[in-house]
């Protein structure tokens, strides 16, 4: 697998771009960052967006990437999601009041994008990738994933608090190479991530001791922009080597 991270931070400000990971060229994990940083021939390649959840800095590029493909693609674009997200998106962003219905456009026989639901705790082929959705614990419903091809799998967590079940998964899977984490707040801000229900690095500690994968890499993401220095020095100050921190155009073969 080829993975390209395009935004690994928790909202967007000066060099910092929100969630967005592109798997082979083709399948997205979240639209936080696409526009800003791939060409149209680039953006026109994919053809799945899996959605850990409808909040802001995870979506907002689906409205940009539906505009900019319209008639320029074959086949729609699949957009997965839970049916918590898919409604979400359906009521507040594609509604033709924020921004126009491109499930109904060019014309309803032939659209822009279409919804696909992920089946929770269930293998969801999409394209050549397994995708293996978990219920995390975040203020909406979340899921993280475990992504796999024949050769290799990863985890990401999604945006979650302090959760049980995703790890459980995690440490049935034989070939995982990689874990994908979300880190958000300082411990300074440790009420602020409580109530939105986020990582700490202390939180983040306590998380990894319930993985018994203990050698893998640990990359963490999702670190709000005004936080990154504090969170990089009390993370290296509670962690082991293994931890790697995120930025836009990281690349990784698995």
């Amino acid at each position: 697998m080829e993975i390209k991270i395009l935004g690994a931070s928790g909202g967007d400000y000066n060099r910092f771009r929100s969630t967005s990971i592109l798997v082979n060229e083709k399948t997205l994990v979240d639209a936080g960052a696409v526009v800003s940083l791939l060409n149209i021939d680039e953006i026109i390649k994919i053809e799945d967006v899996i959605l850990t959840h409808p909040h802001i800095d995870h979506i907002k590029d689906l409205a940009m990437i539906s505009d900019l493909i319209v008639k320029k693609r074959k086949k729609p674009l699949n957009i997965w999601g839970s049916k918590h997200t898919i409604s979400v998106l359906k009521r507040h962003l594609f509604n033709d009041l924020l921004w126009p219905d491109f499930t109904r456009i060019p014309l309803k026989k032939n659209p822009t994008i279409r919804y696909r639901l992920l089946k929770s705790e269930k293998i969801n082929q999409i394209n050549s990738l397994s995708v293996l959705p978990v219920k995390v614990n975040h203020t909406v419903e979340t899921m993280g994933f475990i992504i796999k091809d024949n050769k290799a799998s990863f985890a990401i967590s999604g945006d979650t608090g302090p959760t049980e079940k995703l790890w459980q998964f995690v440490n049935r899977e034989e070939n995982l190479k990689c874990i994908f984490i979300e880190l958000s707040f300082p411990e300074s801000q440790k009420d602020i991530a409580i109530d939105s229900k986020h990582l700490t690095p202390l939180m983040l500690k306590n998380e990894l001791e319930k993985i018994n994968k203990r050698d893998i890499p640990i990359f963490l993401y999702h670190m709000k922009p005004l936080y990154i220095e504090t969170l990089k020095s009390e993370t290296n100050r509670l962690l082991k080597s293994n931890i790697v921190f995120l930025n836009s155009n990281d690349r990784f073969l698995l």
